[in-house]
């Protein structure tokens, strides 16, 4: 295929998912644009040292599409999972009365998760980044219940702060640089700037403490929508941190212990949190929560390259490399790990859809969950084994931590495993039909993974030590007395600690309010008709809209003063 045509088909990749709104009616429609994107990232991956661009100078202010090896990897992962979950729910959808509505807020999500891997600049990147945030709310939303409607409400009010952040962000570094490229804006990037960077896409990735919406979300979708939110959706959040944070700063050094804190904070409280869950959905999206950590520790460490003393020009030069050289080592292996937890938690979410019919469905489930956890020989082996081995020469310290970090995956996917053996199967389906194909394909594909990562590190890189030992504690826990860990462990609702601190006060809010019904009204020591015109007493609230309008409207004056902050002598 000739390599004029590359630009071409990142042109058809980004408009794909387009005709197909009009065809939203049939099960099928989502299913088009998927295979052909991914069809169009396999033959973009086919022309070796060719980054194909495509100006589209007469579009918004000028922008274009572009590929390189890092959007590449990630396209071709999404590409699949799409293409898996629209034929997931295309051989179930079956007589859905809200299954046209599905589609459509399917194929726009998948419109903006396609348009931002392709950008070229921080306009385009922005735009498919909230069409694909925004739409994702029609996915969770699908079921029309009480718990829907609540995580909704939980996803759409983090979604549209993080990208209201993510616009003052992205204002603010704009005004100081020439151009929206994504390196132009990282050059230029301030404390100010970087922060509000890190604390939009911080949102995307569940950072503890912003990750409320996260186990709402996964518990409330459907199997395809849940399967792209955790793999495709999600890594638009990696994307972000490596295109606009400014790593490659020397300023930004001072900001590596606290990445590698939030790193490891999120690592164990994702774990901590998830084991305390009865429902498997939560259990997975806890699971992405302590897995996302690793994103913000490899963060970390490439902000300690320039520390001083500074430990990775130490061993960049003992070694005979250069800092960049590392750095770019740090994020090839960080690409590397959301490709496999992209595929792999995707993949979990389809085949615990399948579980609930068969029971055979166990086996390629513990085989995913192996994976996740880094048992020898899986994926996850191979791109963790590949972050020691980058890590060892910048933080000798970190080994062990990273080995403990697996053995406490290893301790949530037995965790998981746990409630899906003991969950019944209907058997009201076939093991094998159509609605089959999309988990066996990407449980393929993450089977098929390691021969990709297995050229970035060496297989004795991680040893199997980590895993046996947490599986071994799983059995000694699964075969102690009954009630041995309920004695011990409280169950923790979806939201964890916010969400008990919420209850409480759902709890004590009837109490408080009979008691300010008892206090006497200033308004009636007022003439009559100034007692008309009056405000509502304290007890009276807003509506729902009305808080949310209150709300959006705060958030857009934050984000013009930040702006205005942000703007310098040109």
């Amino acid at each position: 295929m000739s390599p004029d045509l590359a630009p071409w088909l990142l042109l058809g990749i980004a408009l794909a998912p387009w005709p197909a709104l009009v065809f939203a009616r049939h099960a099928w429609a989502p299913l088009a644009p998927a295979l052909l994107a991914l069809a169009a990232a396999i033959a973009l991956a086919s022309f070796n040292g060719i980054d194909p661009r495509l100006d589209l100078p007469w579009l918004l202010l000028g922008t274009g599409l572009r590929l390189d090896a890092v959007t590449g990897a990630l396209l071709l992962m999404s590409a699949l999972l799409w293409s898996a979950a629209a034929f997931h729910h295309a051989a179930q959808a079956g007589h859905d009365p809200r299954g046209t509505r599905f589609r459509v807020f399917f194929l726009l999500a998948m419109a903006g998760n396609f348009w931002l891997l392709l950008a070229a600049d921080a306009l385009g990147f922005f735009l498919g980044y909230a069409l694909m945030g925004l739409s994702a709310a029609g996915l969770v939303a699908h079921r029309d219940t009480h718990s829907t409607r609540h995580a909704t409400r939980a996803y759409l009010a983090f979604t549209v702060l993080g990208e209201t952040v993510l616009f003052a962000a992205l204002a603010v570094i704009a005004a100081n640089a020439p151009d929206l490229r994504p390196e132009t804006l990282r050059a230029h990037a301030g404390p100010v700037g970087a922060a509000l960077l890190l604390f939009a896409f911080a949102i995307k990735l569940a950072a503890p403490g912003l990750h409320l919406w996260l186990p709402l979300a996964y518990r409330a979708a459907p199997a395809p929508g849940a399967a792209v939110m955790a793999g495709a959706m999600m890594k638009a959040g990696v994307l972000g941190l490596i295109l606009f944070l400014p790593w490659d700063q020397t300023w930004f050094a001072g900001w590596s212990p606290w990445l590698m804190l939030l790193g490891i904070t999120a690592s164990l409280y994702g774990v901590a949190m998830g084991l305390m869950q009865t429902d498997m959905r939560t259990v997975l999206a806890y699971s992405s929560l302590s897995q996302m950590g690793w994103v913000f520790l490899i963060f970390g460490i490439e902000a300690s390259l320039f520390l001083e003393p500074a430990p990775g020009a130490l061993a960049a030069a003992a070694s005979g490399t250069t800092v960049g050289a590392q750095q770019s080592a740090l994020i090839a292996v960080l690409v590397g790990f959301a490709v496999h937890h992209g595929l792999v938690k995707g993949a979990l979410f389809l085949v615990l859809d399948r579980v609930a019919t068969h029971r055979l469905w166990l086996w390629p489930l513990g085989l995913l969950a192996l994976a996740l956890a880094g048992a020898p020989l899986t994926s996850g082996w191979w791109a963790k084994g590949a972050l020691k081995i980058a890590v060892e020469p910048v933080m000798p310290g970190l080994g062990p931590w990273l080995m403990a970090a697996t053995a406490a995956t290893t301790l949530l996917m037995a965790r998981l495993l746990y409630l899906a053996f003991r969950t019944p199967a209907t058997g009201a389906a076939p093991i094998l039909d159509r609605a089959a194909i999309g988990p066996l394909i990407v449980t393929a594909a993450v089977l098929l993974l390691p021969l990709w990562l297995a050229g970035a590190t060496r297989p004795e890189a991680l040893g199997a030590l980590p895993v046996l030992l947490a599986l071994g504690l799983a059995a000694i826990v699964a075969y102690a007395p009954p009630g041995f860990l309920r004695q011990r462990v409280r169950t923790l609702p979806p939201g964890d600690l916010p969400a008990l601190l919420w209850q409480e006060w759902r709890l004590r809010r009837p109490r408080l309010a009979a008691a300010n019904m008892q206090r006497p009204d200033w308004r009636e020591h007022l003439p009559s008709p100034i007692r008309a015109r009056a405000p509502r007493p304290a007890g009276a609230s807003m509506s729902h809209w009305a808080r949310g309008g209150a709300l959006l409207l705060s958030l857009i004056v934050l984000a013009a003063l930040s702006a205005w902050l942000g703007t310098g002598p040109s």
